[in-house]
């Protein structure tokens, strides 16, 4: 039987500390990460974001929220691949066994929605979601690229990523 970490006497309880030491942590006050950048009234709960809970959600729930690109592999793609201006980041979202699904981008150009995957674990950890789309929409054009816009081939046993 493990005891815990910090006061050595109990079993325990989660995280490594006994129930007494477990809510003596839960009570202390969060970091000061400083006040909302949107409201200024509330402070900050996301040292990230540096926005409040209450701002967060509303930022959440804005339609401009989902325009945003989030991660630098995409804005590396957009970079690399798209020549035109004819296309949307997540335009359309999909149910795939009760869950919600967004490609990254829709190419108006070429009809075809694509998924940007960032590394060889990053396509692996979302190969069954990408066949489960391709299996419920046939007629829809899905790719696989990569960041520098190649197209990734599914069929290769072992996959190239430079």
């Amino acid at each position: 039987m493990e005891l815990c970490s910090q006061c050595n006497e109990k079993p325990i309880y989660s995280r490594k500390l006994c129930k007494t030491c477990y809510n003596q942590n839960r009570s202390k006050t969060p970091p000061d990460y400083g006040s909302c950048i949107s409201c200024k009234a509330r402070p900050a709960t996301s040292k990230k974001r540096q926005l409040c809970g209450s701002c967060y959600r509303k930022q959440r729930r804005s339609p401009k929220f989902s325009k945003v690109i989030r991660h630098n592999c995409e804005v590396e793609f957009i970079k690399n691949f798209f020549n035109h201006n004819n296309w949307q980041h997540q335009p359309a979202s999909f149910r795939l066994n009760g869950v919600n699904y967004s490609p990254d981008f829709y190419d108006a150009e070429r009809d075809t929605f694509i998924e940007v995957s960032g590394s060889r674990q990053a396509y692996h950890a979302n190969k069954d979601k990408y066949e489960k789309f391709k299996e419920l929409f046939p007629k829809i054009d899905f790719e696989v690229r990569k960041t520098d816009g190649s197209l990734l081939n599914e069929d290769d046993n072992r996959l190239d990523w430079t």
